[in-house]
C-alpha cells in the first residue's frame, strides 16, 4: 500500500470486501505501507469514480468517501482511518522502512 494509491479501484475492491466480511465484527487492518515510489502516473486507476452508475451501487458509502478523499487530495491511510469507512477497525500503520534494506535482501526480509 502506498498513500498515493488511496481511492484507486483496488482500494474500492479491497475496502468493499473488508466492509462486507466484517459486518458485525471489529476489523483489524495491518497496512503493508510503503513510501510513495514508482513511475509517474502509477496508482491513478481512479476513472471508476467518474462512472457512478456502474460502480456506486456496489457500495454507495464507500464510493462516496473514496471520491471525496480523491477530490480533496487526501491521499493517505490516515485519511481512510479518519473517514470511518472501515468502522471501528484497529489499525497497524507504521510505514515499512524498505529503503534501509538492500534490494537483493528484500525477498527474505518480506518472508520474515
Amino acid at each position: 500500500m502506498q498513500d498515493r494509491y488511496v481511492g484507486d479501484v483496488g482500494d474500492f475492491a479491497k475496502f468493499g470486501l473488508l466492509r462486507a466480511i466484517s459486518e458485525g465484527k471489529r476489523l483489524g487492518v495491518a497496512w503493508y505501507l510503503h513510501p510513495n515510489a514508482g513511475p509517474p502516473g502509477d496508482g491513478q486507476h481512479t476513472e471508476y469514480l467518474t462512472r457512478d452508475k456502474e460502480f456506486r451501487h456496489l457500495d454507495e458509502k464507500l464510493f462516496d468517501v473514496l471520491k471525496q478523499l480523491r477530490n480533496r487530495n487526501e491521499l493517505s491511510v490516515v485519511a481512510v482511518k479518519k473517514s470511518g469507512i472501515l468502522g471501528r477497525a484497529v489499525f497497524a500503520e507504521d510505514p515499512l522502512k524498505t529503503a534501509e534494506i538492500k534490494v537483493k535482501d528484500r525477498t527474505a526480509w518480506r518472508h520474515q
